[in-house]
C-alpha cells in the first residue's frame, strides 16, 4: 500500500489496468458537497438538450480529497500552460 504523504505515488500494473477497464462518460459539470460519509463529487454532462445528465458520483474522505487536488494541479500543468500560449497568440493577433 502506498504511502499517504507520498505524493509521487506510482500505480501498480493491476490498479492501472482496473482504472481503464469501465467505461469513461464525458462530464462537463462537476458539484461537490460534504456529508456524513465525506466528500462527494458528483458528474454531470449538460446535455445538447440542456439538460443535465447525471454520469456517476465518487465519495471520499477529505484528506483523498486534498490528495486529488494535489494530482490535478501536477497532472493538469501542462494544459494550463498550453492554455496560455494560445491566449497569448490571439491577444498578439488582435493588437
Amino acid at each position: 500500500m502506498p504511502n499517504d504523504e507520498d505524493t509521487t505515488y506510482t500505480p501498480t500494473p493491476e490498479q492501472n489496468a482496473a482504472a481503464f477497464s469501465g467505461p469513461a462518460p464525458g462530464v462537463n459539470r462537476f458539484i461537490s458537497s460534504f456529508g456524513p460519509t465525506g466528500l462527494r463529487i458528483a458528474f454531470i454532462e449538460d446535455g445538447i438538450d440542456g439538460a443535465p445528465h447525471f454520469r456517476g458520483a465518487v465519495t471520499m474522505h477529505p484528506q483523498d480529497g486534498i490528495k486529488l487536488m494535489t494530482m490535478l494541479q501536477v497532472v493538469l500543468v501542462p494544459f494550463v500552460d498550453a492554455l496560455a500560449q494560445v491566449e497569448e497568440r490571439g491577444n498578439a493577433k488582435t493588437e
